[in-house]
């Protein structure tokens, strides 16, 4: 009975915020807009404010939130940016439901501020229901990475629309909350390489910056160590240089993704007319290769290429708002296209959740408490 109505919580949370986001911001009141954006943020940060122990990071936090400074379960490794937050609520009275649930509602609200963002050129419920049926369930256990992630992700964007120094200035407050922050810092040697050049430049440079790229993964010890270099914390370089097969195999992942690779590449001639998806395009499919090491190896870099892979809420979202087009001629309409990554995603959510069980969420633990 608990996971049935878990099943029916978390499809209405998929469902409705993606549908009320998407009418919060296409409706022309501006007051209606604030007012349901704000109830998305509330109502899905509520579910995750009361989720309890969904993994060893959620655990991690509790234990911290509760115990504080008399806590060493990798106190010294949980950055400062973070602690500073967490002993503010604490200090404040709050309760670490409280906490989960600012937390929640700063990862959801960076995510919809990018969605705003770029609401003129990216399909916006395309956009919201994949953050709604990835990024945001991952968020109920790696809530400290998700909204690093998610700060990221409102920061790349940003950097491309001129504000570059904000841009910078946001990767760098995300790295006070999560290191591995530090790696969107290549938006800027992407930025260097495709700024003002030609279409002809621009596609030598995404693929020279691709196997440059594919270098460093491939040689993860060196990439392993200039982690280390950057953050001065062994913990994260292990993300990276831990290595032991899983049993996983990347046929299989590449298959089960194929749709999220495959479509942006029919997209490629549009992307002259907005050079910074050239950059998003070329980090989105280093993430998912990254990812793929991540479900083949016990290595933690898949977690890394989250920053990157998350970029397929405005890849896919501007993706959907346009046709398919092969020479002058339209194939594939844009409402066709939203429909399959729509219903790809509903699917590969109730998979990984309810079947595969990944995200460690079913039961919804007070529906747990309940029927006990």
């Amino acid at each position: 009975m608990a996971t049935v109505i878990t099943f029916l919580l978390y499809m209405a949370i998929v469902i409705l915020m993606t549908e009320i986001t998407s009418y919060a911001m296409n409706v022309r009141k501006k007051f209606t807009s604030n007012i349901l954006i704000i109830a998305v943020i509330v109502i899905s940060s509520a579910v995750v404010a009361f989720r309890g122990i969904t993994g060893t990071d959620s655990a991690m936090y509790i234990t911290l939130y509760e115990d504080g400074a008399n806590s060493i379960f990798r106190w010294n490794q949980i950055e400062n940016g973070f602690l500073l937050f967490m002993k503010l609520v604490r200090n404040l009275g709050g309760s670490y439901q409280l906490f989960f649930f600012l937390v929640s509602s700063l990862t959801t609200g960076f995510i919809l501020m990018t969605i705003a963002h770029e609401k003129k050129i990216i399909n916006v419920r395309i956009a919201a229901v994949i953050y709604f049926t990835d990024l945001y369930f991952n968020s109920f256990n790696i809530m400290r990475q998700s909204l690093a992630i998610s700060i990221c992700l409102y920061a790349l964007i940003i950097f491309f629309d001129r504000k570059k120094i904000t841009g910078i200035l946001l990767i760098l407050l995300a790295a006070q909350i999560h290191y591995s922050a530090y790696v969107c810092l290549l938006v800027i040697l992407g930025d260097f390489l495709f700024n003002n050049r030609n279409t002809r430049t621009n596609i030598l440079m995404m693929f020279t910056l691709f196997i440059g790229i594919l270098f460093l993964i491939s040689h993860r010890l060196l990439l392993g160590n200039i982690v280390q270099l950057v953050t001065g914390n062994q913990y994260y370089a292990g993300y990276i240089t831990r290595d032991d097969y899983t049993g996983g195999s990347f046929l299989i992942y590449y298959l089960k993704i194929f749709p999220i690779l495959s479509i942006p590449f029919l997209y490629l001639r549009y992307y002259k007319n907005h050079a910074y998806m050239n950059v998003l395009f070329v980090l989105m499919i280093c993430g998912y290769i990254m990812s793929s090491l991540g479900a083949v190896l016990a290595t933690q870099v898949g977690r890394i290429g989250m920053y990157f892979t998350t970029l397929s809420i405005v890849m896919l979202g501007f993706c959907c708002n346009n046709d398919i087009y092969i020479g002058n001629k339209i194939v594939v309409k844009k409402d066709i296209v939203s429909f399959c990554v729509y219903s790809f995603y509903i699917l590969m959510f109730i998979i990984n959740v309810f079947v595969s069980k990944y995200y460690e969420i079913v039961p919804y633990r007070p529906f747990t408490e309940f029927f006990l």
